[in-house]
C-alpha cells in the first residue's frame, strides 16, 4: 500500500516498506526493519545510519540543582559525582565512527555537564572521531564563564544552550532571571546576533568565535514535560499522535543505561523498567535493533492513545495537523507495514 499525504509543512509518504514523515521541521525515516529484532550487523548499521539523527551521551551523573520541573527534585542526582567510564564513552564513539555518523552528539541528559571535569576532553574526542557530527551541550549556566567558553570552543563544541532558571528549586521570577542573564552577558566577550526580550522572557543568540551560544530565560514550568509521569504538569491531555524519538534518537546515561527518550529518567526507581539495556554488556547497535527498542517503536508509531509513561507526554505533538481521513489511511498503512 502506498500513501502520500502532503500540505505546506506536513507530509507522510509510504512506499513499499519505507515510511517518510515530515511535520514542520521534524523528519523521520521509518522502515519495516524497525519493528522486528535485527541481528545481522550489516542491517543494524544500515538502519542506524539512515535513521538516527541525535545521540545523547550523559558523561556524568551530578546536577547541582533540584528544579521543581525535573525529576532531580527528588535528590537523585545531587550527591555523587560519577563519570561515564572511558571504556563506554570510547566504545560509543567507535561504533558511531564505523557508520560515519553525521548527526548531533548531545553531551547531557539529567546532569549538569559543565561540572564534569572530563567534559572538555570528551568534546575533543567526539570531534576527533566524528568530524562530520555536531556537538551540543545544554546547561543551566551556573558554571559558565568566559574561561569555560574559551575551553569549550577550543575543544570543538559547536553549540551550547543555556537556560537560566530561578534560584533553587527553579521558581520562575522574571526579574531575577533577566538580572542573571544580563550579568552573564556582561561577563562574556561574545558577538550577539539577536536579543529578543518580552515581559516574560529573554532569548539571546550569540557567537564566541566558531561556537554558538543560546541563552534563554523563560517560565520553564509552563512548557515542561511531565517526564514520564514523574513531574506534575497542568495539562493532562492524552497523547494520540505518533512519537519518533525511539527511531531518531539514542540516549545513554552515565552508567551505560540506554533509554528510549529524554523523558525517561535512568536513575529513577519508577523508570528502571523502561531501560532498554546497558552498554556494559551489549553493543549500541544491538540495543537499538533489539527486542525492547522494537516494542517501544511498535507502541508509539500509530495515531492512537498512548499508555503508561507516554500517556500525557507533550513532546513533539502534532495534533490537528492531519484530517481524520488521512489519519485512518496512515494507521492502515502502518498496520500493513507491521504485518
Amino acid at each position: 500500500m502506498n500513501l502520500d499525504i502532503k500540505d505546506t509543512k506536513q507530509s507522510i509518504f509510504l512506499e513499499n516498506t519505507v515510511l517518510s514523515v515530515q511535520v514542520g521541521n521534524q523528519k523521520a525515516y521509518i522502515a519495516k526493519e524497525h519493528f522486528t529484532e535485527q541481528q545481522a550487523p550489516e542491517v543494524q548499521r544500515s538502519l542506524i545510519k539512515r535513521t538516527v539523527r541525535r545521540v545523547v551521551i550523559e558523561t556524568s551523573s551530578y546536577c547541582n540543582r533540584q528544579c521543581i520541573f525535573c525529576p532531580n527534585v527528588e535528590n537523585i542526582r545531587n550527591n555523587d559525582k560519577l563519570s561515564m567510564s572511558d571504556a563506554i564513552y570510547n566504545h560509543i564513539l567507535v561504533e558511531l565512527a564505523s557508520i560515519g555518523f553525521q548527526g548531533e552528539i548531545l553531551l547531557h541528559l539529567y546532569n549538569e555537564p559543565l561540572v564534569d571535569k572530563h567534559i572538555f576532553q570528551r568534546i575533543y574526542l567526539a570531534n576527533l572521531m566524528l568530524p562530520q557530527a555536531k556537538t551540543t551541550i545544554n546547561s543551566n549556566g551556573d558554571f559558565f564563564n568566559q574561561k569555560v567558553a574559551h575551553k569549550l570552543q577550543q575543544n570543538g563544541l559547536d553549540t551550547i544552550n543555556i537556560t537560566i532558571y530561578g534560584k533553587n528549586p527553579g521558581i520562575f521570577k522574571i526579574k531575577n532571571i533577566k538580572q542573571r542573564i544580563q550579568q552573564l552577558v556582561d561577563s562574556l566577550d561574545i558577538n550577539i546576533q539577536s536579543d529578543i526580550e518580552t515581559d516574560l522572557s529573554r532569548v539571546i543568540q550569540a557567537h564566541y568565535k566558531t561556537m554558538t551560544i543560546n541563552i534563554v530565560g523563560k517560565n520553564v514550568e509552563e512548557t515542561a514535560y511531565d517526564r514520564g509521569g514523574l513531574v506534575n504538569v497542568e495539562s493532562k491531555e492524552i497523547r494520540k499522535t505518533p512519537c519518533f524519538s525511539p527511531f531518531q534518537e539514542i540516549l545513554i546515561a552515565y552508567d551505560g543505561s540506554v533509554v528510549p527518550c529524554c523523558n525517561i529518567h535512568p536513575s529513577h526507581k519508577l523508570h528502571k523498567k523502561h531501560i532498554i539495556g546497558n552498554l556494559q554488556n551489549q553493543s549500541l547497535f544491538s540495543l537499538y535493533c533489539g527486542h525492547k527498542a522494537v516494542q517501544w517503536r511498535q507502541h508509539l508509531i500509530k495515531f492512537d492513545e498512548k499508555e503508561d509513561c507516554c500517556r500525557h507526554c507533550t513532546r513533539y505533538l502534532f495534533n490537528n495537523v492531519f484530517s481524520t481521513e488521512a489519519i485512518s489511511t496512515y494507521n492502515k498503512a502502518i498496520d500493513d507495514l507491521l504485518e
